[in-house]
């Protein structure tokens, strides 16, 4: 993904549409793990944390451990894939927010359709192609 250019600019301000109220003063309403409409205090954003390996939500609830800022954070790996999302709008951490977010990192080319890096797979296909032309190396020139 280093190498990859991205217009930081045009996916913030698509993903503002859903994730940021930039005139919040004071709490807001969020949706906790059981989907129950719950407040957090004015230093506390909504967040969400969706497995993209499993598609399911993993937690959701009131943040306030890092910033009351909005965040996207995309963890890629064979372990525990993940999207976090934290928001400062009411009710924005949902389902909707989660589709609208995974198609607007997709669309801008940050990840495949199913919220995953898109050099993921790669590594799989060039791991065989190694052992594979590594077997082949060795039988060829060990007789």
């Amino acid at each position: 993904m280093v190498s990859r250019n991205y217009n930081a600019t045009r996916i913030y301000g698509a993903l503002a549409k859903y994730i940021e109220n930039p005139l919040r003063n004071g709490s807001i309403q969020c949706y906790d793990a059981q989907n129950n409409i719950i407040t957090c205090y004015s230093n506390e954003s909504c967040s969400l944390r969706f497995d993209t390996k499993n598609k399911k939500v993993t937690s959701r609830g009131c943040d306030g451990s890092l910033t009351i800022q909005p965040r996207v954070f995309l963890f890629d790996g064979d372990v525990s894939p993940a999207l976090n999302i934290g928001c400062n709008k009411d009710l924005c951490n949902n389902d909707e927010t989660i589709n609208q977010v995974t198609n607007i990192l997709y669309e801008n080319g940050v990840t495949d359709a199913n919220a995953r890096r898109i050099a993921a797979g790669t590594k799989d296909i060039a791991s065989v192609l190694l052992v594979t032309i590594t077997f082949i190396f060795s039988s060829f020139f060990h007789f």
